[in-house]
């Protein structure tokens, strides 16, 4: 009795290896250097600056421009940072340290190029 109680167990987690979601195989990452503060989805007024932006507020931005430009597919934003090192530029155009890392389609890859991302 005591095999096949082992043999049915075997049996039902066999069963359930292939009940795992794969990654869409169509689906591509794609990256953008974030810069300190000229980046398309977060720009200052003529009257005020942008200040401190929390990462959900900038993960929502991101898919809202990705969104209207072209790249409906556009989900699962993260924010990657390198290793602290000596930093200088201050001003708006130059890099933030951060790569913004994006899933999206393999059929919106054109249009996420021609706005600035590239595959990774």
């Amino acid at each position: 009795m005591k095999k096949v109680w082992f043999v049915g167990l075997l049996l039902g987690l066999a069963g359930c290896a292939g009940n795992e979601i794969a990654a869409n195989p169509a689906d591509v990452e794609v990256a953008y250097a974030e810069t300190q503060c000229a980046d398309p989805w977060l720009r200052p007024t003529n009257t005020s600056a942008i200040g401190y932006v929390a990462d959900d507020t900038r993960a929502t931005a991101i898919l809202g421009y990705l969104k209207t430009n072209g790249v409906p597919s556009a989900r699962d934003v993260r924010f990657q940072a390198p290793p602290p090192v000596g930093f200088n530029c201050q001003d708006c155009t130059c890099p933030s340290g951060r790569t913004i890392r994006v899933t999206i389609s393999s059929v919106d890859l054109e249009n996420a190029r021609k706005i600035g991302f590239k595959r990774e």
